[in-house]
């Protein structure tokens, strides 16, 4: 039920902040769409540097959630030829220390060694976000946000009508 949320919570930001006509976003049959960012994206960049500055938050949240924290997740970067990769999410994450665990949560469009539901890991300091929800807001989720801020104000307010989340 999770993994059914957290697909569904993503694809409603894609559809809610692009809707259905931007030709940076892939379109997958039963799975969110994907928005294609180009490596040197200004605000992306500082979204993942912001994540990783802020893991401990999502860290000690997973170690002990309170009863009002659900869904969380993480986003690990999948290498590609080059300087390209794939951002996936990781769900039903553990933390061993010094690695997240997770379960990949989406179907991968470019990248070919794993697929759905594939166990997968990331060190901790190479997680490009982190996300839970509490209270019905959104926590972390920053390149989800960099993605919110960039859509029109009929976009953020479709995006929260949608997923009756709050990103503060």
């Amino acid at each position: 039920m999770k993994s059914m949320f957290l697909n569904g919570f993503v694809f409603l930001i894609v559809l809610a902040l692009f809707g259905c006509g931007d030709g940076n976003v892939v379109k997958r049959d039963g799975q969110p769409d994907m928005v294609r960012v180009k490596s040197e994206d200004a605000k992306m960049n500082a979204a993942v540097q912001q994540a990783r500055d802020s893991l401990q938050v999502f860290l000690e949240a997973l170690k002990s959630p309170k009863g009002n924290q659900s869904h969380f997740a993480v986003k690990k970067r999948f290498p590609l030829e080059g300087d390209a990769g794939e951002h996936i999410w990781l769900i039903e994450p553990s933390y061993d220390g010094r690695n997240i665990h997770g379960k990949v949560n989406n179907k991968p469009v470019d990248v070919t060694n794993v697929k759905l539901g594939d166990p997968a890991s990331v060190a901790a300091s190479e997680i490009t976000d982190w996300m839970f929800v509490e209270d019905r807001k959104l926590k972390g989720g920053y390149t989800i946000r960099a993605l919110y801020d960039l859509s029109s104000a009929a976009g953020r307010k479709r995006f929260e009508k949608e997923t009756g989340l709050r990103t503060e």
